[in-house]
């Protein structure tokens, strides 16, 4: 592959910003990629659309930074007519970058389908970079679920946020070149971060709470307590009542339900502090219980590379077979703790009922057995430390690159 060239209508915006950036806006109005890419030393160009000149051997790209799908509408067919001719004309290729989520896109598929039909782009090649792992079985799942041509040239699964934690942790000058010593005095068993609400942290969290195993952990689950539609529990009601998961305890632990905090309160955090490391929350407890944002994808995010930094073993409460992706990347899991076969479990409640299980067989153990069970594992805590941090510094570069390449090629 020659340079690498990334189009843009404007200079200083993302492609398609109708509005001002907001929390439920469609585009990011940063530009996130080429940010991305200069911090991991990736040689690119920017160049503005009708200004510039093009250069045909390159990889031109128009890149369009997807925030939130559910507002996409208008995108793309607002934008004007010498754009809309300069990427057909010229044959640009179209990337949708939405590395950021990774859940299952179903119905949102349909919103991308109808902006590039709207803007008349469906004969462009366009491609897709996501935080599904499995995106490409899934896409082709949505579009004959929902009944939509296989409208994109190629999707990509991307691991986004194992080089970006890291680069959080750069920019806040967290220190983390020393390990976190690992003693046994500990307050309580079990770590549970919890930011906004979902449905398996409502479920596990109940479980948690019906079990009175929550006196063994810290926890907090801040919830989004200013919002009013998505993510709020009332909204969570009703996805429940649609599940058939509102049975009497889910009402009473819902009309119950209030914000739990640690260290800070939702309106405390912001997209980098969110990371910053509380050393006590991992040296007075033995393991982590990861909630991932998704438990119906494969979808990684900081939340499992909290735990491996800070030398924690782990509880997953995500996907289907997540575990498995982790040890394919080199990372050791812990069936010396817990029984892993949750992991394979296919329906998500039973996997959240699951893994609730092990986290209680757990905390019943006497002291003397849980420190002799961490004591076990601790090369493997070692070890997982060291794995993420020389991975991190070239996972996202990698990923890029091999991903740059494949359009170049189609």
């Amino acid at each position: 592959m020659s340079n690498f060239t990334l189009w843009y209508e404007k200079q200083n915006l993302s492609n398609g910003v109708l509005q001002e950036d907001h929390n439920y806006g469609a585009i990011y109005s940063e530009q996130i990629l080429p940010f991305k890419l200069q911090r991991h030393s990736i040689s690119f160009e920017k160049k503005i659309i009708n200004e510039d000149i093009i250069n045909y051997d390159n990889l031109n790209c128009f890149v369009v930074e997807i925030k939130y799908v559910k507002k996409f509408e208008g995108t793309l067919s607002s934008l004007c007519e010498t754009v809309l001719n300069f990427i057909k004309k010229n044959n640009i290729k179209i990337v949708f970058h939405y590395a950021k989520e990774g859940y299952k896109l179903d119905h949102d598929l349909k919103n991308l389908y109808r902006e590039l039909r709207s803007a008349n782009l469906l004969d462009c090649k366009t491609f897709l970079i996501f935080g599904d792992q499995d995106i490409d079985k899934n896409y082709h799942k949505s579009i004959e679920k929902n009944n939509l041509p296989d409208f994109f040239t190629k999707v990509f699964p991307i691991n986004f946020f194992e080089s970006h934690y890291l680069d959080t942790l750069d920019d806040l000058n967290e220190d983390y070149s020393t390990n976190l010593s690992i003693d046994n005095d500990k307050k309580k068993d079990f770590l549970f971060y919890n930011g906004k609400i979902r449905i398996h942290r409502l479920l596990s969290h109940k479980e948690i709470t019906k079990r009175k195993l929550d006196k063994a952990g810290l926890i907090s689950f801040i919830g989004d307590t200013h919002v009013t539609t998505e993510h709020s529990i009332d909204f969570y009601k009703e996805e429940l009542q649609s599940l058939n998961l509102l049975d009497n305890d889910m009402q009473n632990y819902l009309n119950s339900w209030q914000p739990i905090y640690l260290d800070k309160k939702g309106s405390e955090f912001t997209y980098h502090n969110q990371n910053k490391t509380v050393i006590d929350h991992y040296a007075k407890t033995h393991l982590s219980l990861v909630s991932e944002m998704s438990i119906t994808t494969r979808f990684f995010t900081e939340k499992i590379y909290k735990p491996i930094l800070n030398r924690h073993p782990f509880l997953i409460l995500g996907g289907q077979r997540f575990l498995e992706i982790l040890q394919s990347d080199g990372y050791y899991t812990f069936p010396e703790i817990f029984n892993e076969d949750y992991d394979n479990e296919p329906d998500p409640k039973l996997r959240v009922l699951k893994v609730i299980d092990e986290l209680e067989k757990f905390c019943s153990l006497s002291s003397a057995e849980k420190q002799e069970k961490i004591k076990q594992v601790r090369f493997k805590l070692d070890y997982n430390r060291e794995h993420f941090l020389e991975r991190a510094t070239t996972s996202m570069r990698d990923q890029y690159l091999n991903i740059m390449q494949i359009i170049y090629e189609s």
